[in-house]
């Protein structure tokens, strides 16, 4: 079965085909389709990684859909991996019957972080009543995902997909000797230090010092 991008996929077979156009390391038009599957392959591995080292939800979104976590019992519930555009509910000890389960109210039980939200427009966490503590099953229900893709974040992953192409492919690349995208330290799939770099200014982390 071909392989295809995943709904998670943060660029696109076309951006990386971009960078790679200007290094000359493209195969030719007879290797057209087992080139597009090997990008797809590497731009799906490096979005999963992207997505759990950040730990965002730039991609896919979801509607109307509710999550489970375990509350550390911090203060705040973080939502990773995950991000919320809108949250409908909150409940508590959802581990256990209806009649024991405690649905909380917005602002009088629970505030949504970053009270500014991400530039995207989500949240990541919850602040939860000092009533609930660790190990307490917190329900989410509402609509998570980003739904959009920084720009940077994009060249990231698109970049680290280039650079095991060429790994993978054996090509030289072109007028850059034996330099890459981010350097002769890129592992084929493994996450680079300068994606890391990248990945750090947008991650859940990054909110809450």
């Amino acid at each position: 079965m071909p392989i295809t991008l995943n709904t998670d996929a943060l660029t696109s077979i076309e951006t990386v085909e971009l960078l790679l156009d200007r290094t000359g390391t493209q195969g030719t038009s007879a290797e057209e389709g087992e080139d597009d599957e090997l990008l797809a392959f590497f731009i799906n591995a490096f979005s999963d990684a992207a997505h759990a080292y950040s730990g965002r939800q730039w991609k896919p979104t979801e509607t109307n859909t509710t999550k489970r976590f375990v509350y550390d019992g911090s203060g705040r519930l973080s939502l990773a991996p995950y991000e919320a555009s809108a949250v409908t509910s909150v409940v508590a000890y959802t581990d256990r019957p209806v009649a024991d389960q405690l649905t909380l109210t917005v602002q009088d039980e629970y505030l949504l972080e970053p009270r500014q939200r991400t530039p995207q427009g989500t949240y990541l966490a919850i602040k939860l009543p000092a009533v609930l503590r660790e190990g307490t099953e917190v329900s989410v229900t509402g609509n998570w995902g980003a739904g959009s893709v920084p720009s940077d974040v994009e060249y990231a992953v698109a970049a680290e997909a280039a650079n095991a192409y060429m790994r993978a492919s054996q090509r030289a690349p072109r007028g850059v000797a034996a330099e890459d995208y981010f350097g002769p330290d890129v592992g084929p799939l493994a996450l680079s230090r300068r994606a890391q770099a990248i990945l750090d200014l947008h991650a859940n982390r990054s909110f809450f010092g």
